[in-house]
């Protein structure tokens, strides 16, 4: 029996050798471009041009830009650099090195009231117009 085996053993792994080196065959990879302005398929071109049309008529849409106010835009400017030096103080005196434990803020119709209890800080920002009310919760340690 156990000649038996290896002769089988001998028969498949002989023939498994000889089927993996036998030499294998294929064909080389080829590009065939698509456009036929590069040579591609001629048939290709009035589909091409049609989504060239599509596009180009989508960007013409776009390209359209208002006139714009410099001083409009330099008001703005101003304005954007006062809110964000005002947002800046405000989070210095809730987050910052010598936070407060509480307080409040008055800016146009929005007040902004807080509360640091140690672990963590609590901000109600409220719409004096409509009274919406945000909570917003941080941890004490995320200004520092």
């Amino acid at each position: 029996m156990n000649r038996l085996f290896k002769s089988v053993f001998v028969v498949l792994s002989s023939s498994a050798i000889s089927l993996f080196s036998l030499a294998s065959s294929a064909s080389p990879l080829t590009y065939q471009p698509t456009n036929p302005s590069f040579g591609g398929n001629p048939f290709n071109s009035s589909h091409l041009i049609g989504l060239a049309n599509e596009q180009k008529s989508f960007t013409s849409a776009r390209t359209s830009i208002p006139s714009r106010d410099p001083l409009e835009d330099f008001s703005r400017t101003i304005q954007r650099s006062l809110l964000s030096r005002l947002s800046q103080d405000i989070a210095d005196s809730i987050l910052g090195e010598n936070a407060n434990d509480s307080g409040s803020f008055l800016i146009g119709d929005t007040q902004i009231f807080f509360a640091n209890d140690g672990t963590n800080v609590s901000i109600d920002l409220t719409d004096l117009t409509s009274g919406e009310t945000t909570n917003i919760i941080l941890p004490a340690t995320a200004g520092q």
